[in-house]
């Protein structure tokens, strides 16, 4: 009887749950006469043949256990295409699972579209991690998409995909082991323009513990910045760049070059020429895209290295930034439209602390304001009416790939301890060109935030006073201990919230204070 699916298996080391991944096909819920599995061996060094092996045995009409005829993935993935004598063609992972009903979603998907030559299935991760594949959002409902409609909805796995075999013209590419069902895939689905997805049934994708998958180890492998970019990445965008699946491959490409572009440093097993030629190409590929589409599509980098890129994209397409004061306001505008203001900036505290006799105020700011701006706006606050300048700082940064893209800045103020008011506010601002505009402090109340840490700081002072003099209820002239609080900073005791100063203060017959 012909073979509906061929469920083509190629395996490395894979021992620990190849037979998990073979069971999941064999407990279909599918007529198994339909079926076959071809195992294919890739040069294994445990005993993952042997299982192969006993499988064969144990389903002669079913399962082929055969060596691959070359090396690597792609050498293994042709080798069971050798052998496939089924309609439609699935490429599963070794350590992965098909749910129960896939093969029968999949088969009334193909009869109710029949000129349909590819369908793929949502990927559900499971073991290390439970989440749905970041590209499942397509999966909405079962339908044939369009690539130039819908151009960000790509399709990279032949692990979740089901191909009619008389669709594949061409071999997978033997020269790269990484990427390789990008570039088969992108290929076949350019060459119809379109291909089915079936969102009733899912494939299940493992997240190791030990993170040893490859996919899980790709971007430490140097081949991802070499081979893989010559011929999967350049490839691609090279032939298909004046088509009219252009839009379709550059999301195809923006999705790819994410991962490496999203590391921070540089990977320490690869040679930074080799990193830093690969950056410049990438960035040379993104900046000549048609739109800005697949850039905004880069869900898995940080939001300032995205507008590092989306920057960029701008000024090399005449579209520059210009710092500028609009409508008593400090705004960044990139072309016509505006990218970020003062008005709507906020910073935020992260340290109100007394350092040797000052309280000492850091706020850290992070906006879409470029480095260069933050050094042309003057920064300031003003306390009890005087003006005071901070001592600005870098403090981290956001990389891509090794290159700094953004600073974070942090604003330093110091207020000698005599200075301080109970009741005087903060304000922090912004000047530029003649307009000054007030800046917005993230969640906190500053000014009882001065107070509270004065309070604290005055109490531990105290206390050691105290602690000196350990007869009950005398009066203690404070002032002769050198410690001057300001009236408003204890005139209120029997409502104060703070345990610790309520403590101090229940010790405390009379203040001397000034």
């Amino acid at each position: 009887m012909n073979k509906l699916f061929s469920v083509i298996i190629v395996y490395k080391d894979t021992h620990k749950y190849i037979s998990e991944s073979i069971e999941s096909v064999i407990n279909q819920n599918f007529s198994l006469d339909k079926v076959e599995i071809i195992l294919v061996n890739d040069k294994s060094s445990d005993n993952s043949k042997e299982i192969a092996d006993f499988y064969q045995e144990r389903y002669p009409n079913m399962i082929k256990s055969v060596e691959s005829l070359g090396i690597g993935i792609s050498a293994g993935k042709n080798t069971g295409l050798s052998y496939a004598t089924g309609k439609y063609v699935n490429f599963l992972d070794s350590d992965d699972l098909l749910q129960s009903e896939v093969f029968s979603s999949v088969k009334n998907f193909f009869e109710k579209n029949s000129e349909c030559k590819l369908a793929a299935i949502p990927m559900v991760m499971f073991e290390n991690n439970r989440d749905p594949h970041m590209l499942n959002k397509k999966f909405t409902y079962s339908r044939i998409i369009d690539i130039r409609d819908e151009p960000q909805s790509i399709q990279l796995s032949t692990a979740s995909a089901f191909i009619n075999r008389d669709a594949i013209s061409e071999n997978f590419n033997e020269s790269i082991s990484i990427g390789e069902d990008t570039f088969f895939l992108t290929n076949l689905i350019c060459e119809t323009g379109s291909y089915g997805i079936v969102a009733d049934t899912y494939y299940l994708y493992r997240k190791r513990i030990d993170n040893s998958s490859a996919l899980q180890n790709t971007y430490e492998n140097d081949e991802y910045y070499t081979r893989f970019f010559d011929i999967v990445i350049k490839g691609l965008y090279k032939k298909y760049r004046e088509s009219d699946y252009s839009d379709y491959v550059e999301n195809v490409i923006g999705y790819n070059l994410q991962w490496p572009l999203r590391k921070q440093n540089y990977p320490s097993t690869i040679d930074k020429e080799v990193i830093d030629d690969f950056y410049s190409s990438a960035l040379k590929i993104l900046m000549t895209f048609k739109t800005l589409e697949p850039i905004k599509n880069m869900k898995y980098i940080s939001y300032h290295q995205k507008e590092y890129l989306l920057r960029l994209y701008n000024e090399v397409h005449g579209k520059k930034y210009r710092l500028l004061t609009f409508e008593n306001d400090i705004i960044l505008l990139n072309g016509d439209s505006k990218v970020d203001s003062i008005s709507k900036l906020t910073v935020l505290p992260i340290m109100i602390e007394y350092v040797d006799e000052s309280l000492v105020l850091i706020f850290r700011m992070a906006s879409k304001f470029r480095n260069e701006d933050i050094e042309k706006i003057n920064f300031y606050a003003t306390y009890k009416g005087k003006k005071i300048k901070p001592s600005i700082k870098k403090d981290r940064v956001t990389k891509l790939l090794g290159h700094t893209v953004k600073y974070y800045w942090d604003f330093i103020f110091k207020i000698p301890q005599d200075k301080i008011e109970g009741n005087s506010n903060f304000i922090f601002y912004g000047s530029y060109n003649g307009v000054t505009k007030k800046i917005g402090l993230f969640k906190k109340d500053i000014t009882r935030e001065i107070s509270r840490k004065t309070k604290l700081e005055y109490s531990k002072k105290i206390l050691k006073v105290i602690k000196k003099n350990p007869e009950k209820n005398i009066e203690r002239n404070i002032e002769k201990e050198s410690i001057i609080a300001p009236k408003k900073i204890f005139e209120k005791k029997q409502t104060e919230k703070e345990p610790f100063i309520r403590r101090v203060l229940s010790k405390i017959k009379r203040i001397v204070i000034k």
